[in-house]
């Protein structure tokens, strides 16, 4: 199997000189949601050991069964995951609330 190597390829080496550039804060928060999704035991040990060597490449983690989803262990994409939760939740309650006061 051939094996990509991500540091020698300019997008790989721009990804790996990104993740360097981020403040310690966001490297922490990162490696906590994945070892928390660890031991919580929603991904397996096999994913954790990936996400962490190639941290500067992965986003989202495939959770093992029964979550049968992704965890987003990118604290950048989870922030804006969230808030786009909440803005689609916030415009589907006024949706809601404007159907209720249409009459018949």
């Amino acid at each position: 199997m051939h094996k990509v190597d991500y540091l020698n390829d300019i997008e790989g080496t721009r990804k790996l000189a990104l993740w360097h550039a981020r403040p310690w804060t966001y490297r922490l928060r990162y490696r906590y949601n994945v070892l928390w999704g660890l031991l919580c035991r929603q991904i397996t040990l096999k994913a954790c050991r990936n996400a962490l060597e190639n941290s500067y490449t992965i986003a989202v983690v495939p959770m093992k069964s029964p979550h049968r989803g992704m965890l987003i262990v990118c604290p950048e994409f989870e922030d804006e995951h969230l808030r786009m939760c909440k803005a689609a939740s916030r415009d589907g309650l006024e949706g809601a609330a404007d159907e209720l006061d249409q009459p018949d």
